[in-house]
């Protein structure tokens, strides 16, 4: 009997080390998905500056690595269908940021389109920033919830 109570609490404790692995991997992507945002939205202004190119062929030219990141399936991207796939790794604000900007791209003249990159860029950015800074605690926090959460439950089933 003792023995199946250790093992018990074993596969309590590794299943809860799992999910703190899980929920750790889903803190990371939601940054490197704002930072997958952040260089296709630099990569966008540029095109729009330089060349003045339409959204659908800008789109064609991106890093391939990039729109991948975004969770890009389809030959032909859209700026909607990448915010839809990636946003159940973003945070609500970003995702407000991302909609604002894509509802307002490509509706002005190349200047204003490149002042509103570069407004939304920043906010972008500081958004990254603040995710950035706040990245290693709720990494901690998270780590410990779970594994105080598997020994609690260790305890009780003992």
């Amino acid at each position: 009997m003792p023995t199946l109570k250790i093992l018990g609490a074993v596969l309590v404790l590794c299943v809860t080390a799992l999910s703190a692995y899980r929920t750790t991997r889903l803190e990371r992507a939601r940054l490197a998905t704002l930072d997958a945002w952040l260089s296709l939205l630099y990569f966008v202004r540029g095109q729009i500056d330089c060349f003045a190119r339409p959204l659908d062929e800008i789109l064609l030219y991106a890093d391939k690595s990039v729109l991948e990141a975004l969770g890009c399936c389809t030959a032909v991207p859209h700026l909607s269908t990448l915010l839809e796939s990636s946003r159940e790794r973003l945070d609500s604000e970003t995702l407000h940021i991302l909609k604002d900007l894509l509802g307002e791209l490509g509706s002005t003249y190349r200047e204003e389109q490149v002042r509103r990159c570069d407004y939304y860029l920043k906010l972008l950015q500081a958004q990254r920033e603040r995710i950035s800074a706040q990245l290693p605690a709720r990494i901690k926090l998270c780590v410990t919830l779970h594994l105080c959460l598997a020994l609690g439950a260790a305890v009780v089933l003992w």
